[in-house]
């Protein structure tokens, strides 16, 4: 169960690191075109 836990989490964190990513991707081009 444990593991099964640590598996989930570790998901989790990822695809927060991916959506942050992805946000900043999007804030990164909107300076550009700004600019």
């Amino acid at each position: 169960m444990k593991g099964q836990y640590e598996q989930m989490h570790l998901r989790l964190a990822a695809q927060l690191t991916q959506d942050e990513i992805e946000k900043h991707r999007g804030l990164n081009e909107l300076r550009t075109t700004m600019e």
